[in-house]
């Protein structure tokens, strides 16, 4: 795999391993998600540039506003387990 092709991939861990911290850089996250759309066409052509990549932006968006996954899956798993009896 090319050296170029490689950071891409590190870009993509970077931002999946960030978005499951507890403590999030959502600056530093938005430039490297940029930078990592913005290279797909570059480095694989038009053709990868799918809505995936336009929900990664607004994945961190909604991370950044409501929080992460776990957070929220934690707190509606409280609130059925209450309701349940």
């Amino acid at each position: 795999m090319p050296l170029d092709h490689l950071n891409h991939l590190m870009n993509f861990v970077i931002i999946i391993e960030n978005l499951f911290k507890k403590t999030k850089y959502f600056s530093k996250i938005q430039i490297i998600a940029h930078d990592f759309v913005k290279d797909m066409a570059c480095f694989y052509g038009s053709k990868s540039m799918l809505s995936g990549n336009h929900e990664l932006m607004n994945l961190i968006k909604d991370i950044q506003n409501i929080g992460n996954y776990y957070t929220n899956i934690l707190n509606v798993n409280k609130i059925e387990f209450i309701f349940s009896y």
